[in-house]
């Protein structure tokens, strides 16, 4: 089952009552991520009314706020409900750019990428130690599975690195991460450098 969001309930404080389309309701707070999201997308929130402004996006299936960001449904699930889940990513992807990159290892032996963004169900990472230009890897879908479907887009110019095929974003999708890396281009381009070691 593809995992969605089906309901939100603000609660006290940075804190969501989040329900899932499998019936799971899961308490998030979200207080610590925001103290880390100096100079980002999430960093509106901190504002406790807007931070009340969140609701579910029914094209998305997950929770978003009226900038645009938005969280993965699977980052945001009890982890303990989920067979085989030992993701340790933040649960809130918007925060990442704020918090020092740091790359670990998975369980086998694959590298984990910061992830500097998220829109319209598209997750962005940066990988460590990449290869020029300076660009994003725009992920829908699961990683590593048949149905995903991943771009790789230039920073500075928002063009597409890859050859279209049937594993790359589709059109509006890829417009949609293109608008969003324009808007993000200087702190795209910031953390493209700090993680070029």
């Amino acid at each position: 089952m593809v995992l969605r969001v089906t309901d939100v309930e603000a609660l006290d404080g940075y804190r969501l009552r989040i329900t899932f389309n499998d019936g799971a309701v899961r308490d998030v707070d979200f207080a610590e991520d925001l103290a880390r999201a100096a100079g980002t997308l999430a960093e509106p929130l901190r504002d406790l009314d807007y931070f009340r402004q969140v609701r579910v996006d029914e094209q998305l299936r997950t929770i978003v706020w009226p900038n645009g960001l938005d969280a993965d449904p699977d980052v945001l699930y009890p982890k303990k409900q989920r067979s085989g889940s030992g993701d340790d990513r933040q649960r809130w992807p918007g925060t990442s750019m704020a918090a020092t990159p740091s790359v670990t290892r998975s369980a086998n032996n694959q590298r984990v990428s910061p992830t500097v963004g998220s829109v319209g169900g598209v997750t962005l990472v940066i990988w460590p130690d990449d290869h020029d230009p300076p660009h994003v890897h725009a992920i829908f879908g699961t990683p590593n599975t048949p149905r995903a479907r991943q771009s790789r887009i230039a920073i500075q110019t928002g063009n597409v690195i890859d050859k279209p095929s049937s594993r790359t974003l589709p059109t509006a999708k890829t417009r949609q991460v293109q608008q969003w890396i324009a808007q993000h281009r200087d702190e795209l381009q910031a953390r493209w450098q700090q993680l070029q070691i």
